[in-house]
């Protein structure tokens, strides 16, 4: 099982995290699922939640970043899958996931309240219970978000974002985002506060990508002058954060 780190970029500080404490005891058949950080709200604490998968089922780890410790808690997610989509979101003391499911074969999020510690399942909208293409949950504009990276055939590939807002326990879909036709993308990764869009794209070398800013409205791409070399989807994420100077020592 590989360590975990938190990082407070406000300070420039890491903190590498104490071992699992299933760490040892099943070193050779443990594997992480999930991981998720956030602020337990109400215990004013920072915590991290681990779902790892073994032998025997499934285990939930918490650490506190105020006792600087792991425990194992007895609450469990609502699903039989292991497949989890790494990238989480947090929102209002509440961590959020993506779970493929295959019996039925479709997705959901599962949430996990990082106060009282308990797994909760929220089903996706209608039409993209069983969508083959891309979906990632965010945080836009104080809300939970999902975006559905599609494309289309228009002499040529076109790229979009369908983006669903949950507002009041359901969902709603505000206005697709066209992605322009310039070069190719490899991968929209996050959204700005006023709407633009940062993604990769490759040209006439594949493994040389460098980061670019999308205005969806006026579809005018600005080079950030950032090149991200060889590319590994799993590896580039952007990420917002709150400044803060909590230490992590």
């Amino acid at each position: 099982m590989k360590r975990t780190y938190l990082w407070n970029p406000s300070i420039r500080k890491f903190k590498r995290l104490p071992k699992s404490l299933n760490r040892d005891k099943y070193r050779y058949s443990i594997a992480t699922i999930a991981l998720g950080f956030g602020l337990d709200v109400g215990g004013n604490d920072y915590k991290v939640v681990r779902i790892a998968r073994f032998s025997h089922g499934i285990c939930v780890e918490v650490y506190s970043l105020g006792l600087d410790s792991w425990r194992i808690i007895n609450a469990l997610p609502p699903v039989t899958s292991d497949v989890w989509n790494e990238k989480w979101a947090y929102l209002n003391g509440v961590v959020y996931w993506i779970v493929q499911e295959f019996s039925p074969d479709w997705r959901d999020i599962i949430s996990f309240d990082m106060e009282n510690e308990v797994f909760q399942r929220i089903m996706l909208p209608d039409r993209l219970l069983t969508v083959t293409d891309s979906i990632s949950i965010r945080v836009l504009e104080k809300s939970l978000s999902l975006f559905h990276h599609r494309k289309e055939w228009d002499r040529g590939y076109r790229y979009y974002y369908d983006i669903w807002v949950l507002a009041m326990d359901s969902w709603k879909m505000i206005p697709t985002i066209s992605l322009p036709a310039k070069g190719k993308i490899a991968w929209p990764l996050a959204f700005t506060a006023n709407g633009g869009v940062h993604f990769t794209t490759r040209y006439e070398n594949w493994q040389h990508r460098k980061l670019e800013l999308c205005d969806p409205k006026s579809e005018q791409v600005t080079d950030t002058g950032i090149k991200l070399g060889t590319y590994s989807r799993t590896r580039r994420r952007i990420y917002g954060y709150s400044e803060s100077l909590i230490l992590l020592n």
